[in-house]
């Protein structure tokens, strides 16, 4: 593909996710607004840095294909890093306070510490390890951490996924049918953008760069779904709901 193609696809598809990001953010914002919950608070960092990593991202992919920014360069290692990678640590933190927040098991503030430090220290080994070697060629501009940093990647990465598991375990103990369509669709939402953005997006593991996006897409539309579980929602899964035990019983 001509690269100034690809850029066009690569920013589009970026921007996709940045508006979905920034609109779940606003309805998240306006139910803490009302609520004044932290949990919500917490979900609402989680959306922004979405936005900003995948904003940074385009910006990165524009100026170094106009030339302006310099591969390899430190403005280059900066920009590159600074949201996807050191960000990383705070966004994986704040969707698990998000769920420890909201299911407030025993010993809620010792679970909150838990995340809090791995995010702390993530981002000291950024400063201190963070030097990024980056590869000169046309396409996607790809960094790649030092030792530490990528342990402490993959320590970040593990932790993404401890929020879907927390609400599928939610999900499957409580009775109401509200909060288990709520804590079921949350676990589906967190897991694809825990793949897909920690660990496909954040290491460059296939699939495609295309079928990322989409899922990424599909992911916060997802969450969005579990957060605010509109009553078209609950409506539609009811429906496949009885559907189903239907067919079941036929």
């Amino acid at each position: 593909m001509d690269p100034g193609k690809y850029v066009m696809v690569y920013d589009s598809l970026c921007s996709v996710i940045i508006f979905l990001s920034i609109l779940t953010a606003i309805v998240i914002w306006r139910n803490y607004k009302i609520s004044h919950q932290k949990a919500s608070l917490m979900l609402f960092v989680f959306m922004i840095w979405l936005a900003l990593a995948y904003l940074e991202q385009a910006v990165v992919m524009t100026l170094t294909h106009q030339g302006t920014l310099i591969v390899g360069s430190k403005a280059h290692m900066m920009l590159s890093g600074i949201c996807f990678t050191m960000g990383a640590g705070v966004a994986a933190a704040a969707a698990t306070l998000f769920a420890i927040l909201t299911l407030k098991p025993k010993h809620v503030k010792f679970f909150c510490t838990l995340p809090v430090a791995v995010a702390v220290v993530h981002c000291l080994i950024f400063g201190i390890f963070g030097e990024i070697i980056l590869p000169a060629g046309e396409g996607l501009v790809e960094w790649f951490p030092s030792a530490p940093l990528k342990v402490s990647m993959i320590a970040v990465a593990i932790m993404a996924f401890v929020p879907a598991f927390l609400f599928f375990v939610y999900g499957m103990s409580v009775q109401t049918f509200r909060q288990k369509v709520s804590g079921l669709t949350l676990t589906i939402g967190l897991l694809m953008l825990a793949y897909f953005t920690f660990v496909s997006d954040n290491f460059s593991i296939a699939p495609t760069l295309l079928y990322r996006r989409i899922c990424i897409t599909a992911g916060i539309f997802v969450v969005y779904l579990g957060f605010a579980t509109p009553r078209w929602y609950l409506k539609l899964i009811k429906r496949i709901e009885l559907g189903v035990k239907k067919e079941l019983g036929g």
